[in-house]
């Protein structure tokens, strides 16, 4: 039986199996199901899904930061409404939060609708209208200790990069300080 993964926003991805020109199987994910289908999941990968709701295969990454401190960062994220729909990714060391916004070109179309309801917008609309920013991270930097430095991504043309903000501590109180700026104008103030 061939791989199907439906992703959050209910498309149905296959997994596809293809040769390279040296003769080794190669593997990818796709919106149709033509051509010839993976049976199984290649060893020592996994099916990985972004913010935005595409699905790849990748290699299975260690977990270097615990379920629990997932959850942390998550929690905090859910205490504030506008943040609703927001995502957390955890790769390595590195834990990146997505602030969830409807895509630019619905934006006024949905106003028009609702003028009155910004939050409501997000909250009817489709999860296929909404986009993902990485806008905020908390980077293991002590493993024995469990401390994270806290980063932001800087918009300045000069920079447009990840920049560190603030002292390294624990996450619980990196999470509280810093995910409540997500969505204002102090945001652009950590520096």
């Amino acid at each position: 039986m061939s791989i199907k993964y439906t992703n959050r926003i209910g498309q149905k991805y296959y997994l596809h199996v293809g040769e390279t020109k040296t003769g080794k199987p190669t593997y990818y994910f796709s919106l149709t199901a033509g051509g010839p289908l993976g049976e199984s999941v290649p060893r020592g990968f996994d099916i990985y899904e972004n913010p935005d709701g595409q699905v790849f295969l990748r290699k299975i990454l260690p977990k270097l930061i615990t379920d629990d401190e997932l959850v942390v960062v998550e929690r905090e994220l859910g205490r504030i409404a506008r943040l609703r729909g927001s995502r957390v990714e955890r790769k390595l060391k590195v834990l990146t939060v997505y602030v969830a916004d409807l895509k630019e070109d619905w934006i006024e179309e949905l106003s028009r609708l609702a003028p009155c309801r910004p939050q409501a917008l997000m909250d009817d609309a489709p999860k296929q209208l909404w986009s993902y920013d990485a806008q905020l991270q908390f980077v293991l930097i002590d493993e024995k200790r469990r401390l994270f430095q806290p980063r932001r991504y800087c918009y300045l043309g000069r920079i447009d990069d990840w920049i560190d903000i603030g002292e390294r501590g624990s996450l619980l109180t990196l999470a509280k300080r810093y995910i409540r700026h997500l969505g204002h104008e102090s945001y652009f103030e950590l520096f």
